[in-house]
């Protein structure tokens, strides 16, 4: 199995550094991100008190099955507080059932340090959990007489395990943050897996760069990175760069040279990483 270095830290209030954008691989608030979601999955519905629709297949680069929509029951709404920012109020969720085939797994990035999550369990009295997973390859799977073989995916708990204890809600203003310093070199791949004990809504999850990576980092400050409706241009006056444009699940889109464009064939976020002969640096780009 594989081990891994470990922090936990939990709080219903919560004081945490603040990160700039470059130092995030995934960055997901369903909130502030609302417009980009509701266009991206299915209809939402009403469920007795809550507005939701069932996922089941990628969005966005995510791998996912449970539900996602603005959640309720007949005396508490979960549309709790952002326990680092007061200020903010999530109003949507991602809600990982509990059961064996409930999961949200995540795009494959680089050297990855930390785990967030913000969240809020599904019952008043009783705890949940989300076990972390990572991907370990594929497993081939004969077919029957001349059917074609299948290819499963293979997700491994980690050792020691890796599981967010999650709190009842106890009926609170705020949301629940948990940070899991993970230390992982090369690309990785994670998933938050149930069964959870309870259903639980997360409302923002941010996948952090390893902190002391072996590939050196050159100043964003050099590149101006230019999005036009849905193209794509990095200008500097640095002479000689590439330019590799990546969807969220690790698939190489295009490489550009100097001054080149891209024009994206779809609204989505992307990863553009610029790479000289001094070092390389890495933006999350948002088409809309």
């Amino acid at each position: 199995m594989r081990k891994l270095t470990l922090l936990l830290t939990i709080g219903l209030f919560i004081t945490s550094f603040t990160q700039a954008d470059d130092d995030l691989w995934v960055d997901i608030n369903f909130t502030r991100d609302s417009t980009l979601w509701l266009a991206t999955v299915p209809e939402l519905a009403v469920n007795q008190f809550s507005l939701q629709t069932t996922l089941d297949g990628e969005y966005l680069g995510n791998k996912m099955q449970g539900a996602f929509g603005r959640f309720a029951v007949s005396n508490y709404e979960y549309t709790p507080f952002n326990a680092e920012n007061l200020e903010e109020q999530f109003i949507y969720a991602y809600r990982i059932h509990n059961n064996e085939q409930s999961y949200w797994a995540f795009p494959g990035t680089a050297d990855v340090g930390s785990l967030k999550v913000n969240f809020l369990c599904g019952n008043a009295s009783n705890s949940a959990e989300i076990k972390v997973q990572y991907f370990d390859g594929m497993e081939e799977v004969p077919g029957e007489g001349e059917e074609e073989p299948q290819y499963n995916e293979i997700w491994k708990d980690f050792d020691p395990a890796v599981v967010i204890d999650v709190p009842p809600h106890a009926f609170g203003t705020s949301s629940f943050v948990v940070e899991k310093v993970l230390n992982l070199t090369g690309s990785p791949k994670l998933r938050l897996k149930g069964p959870t004990l309870r259903n639980v809504h997360i409302y923002a999850v941010s996948i952090s760069k390893i902190k002391e990576s072996g590939v050196p980092q050159i100043g964003a400050a050099n590149f101006n990175f230019k999005v036009d409706g849905r193209s794509i241009k990095v200008v500097s006056n640095i002479n000689v760069y590439e330019t590799n444009v990546y969807d969220l699940s690790g698939n190489l889109l295009t490489t550009l040279n100097r001054d080149a464009s891209y024009s994206f064939n779809q609204a989505g976020i992307y990863m553009v990483k610029v790479t000289t002969n001094e070092g390389s640096v890495t933006r999350k780009v948002t088409i809309m």
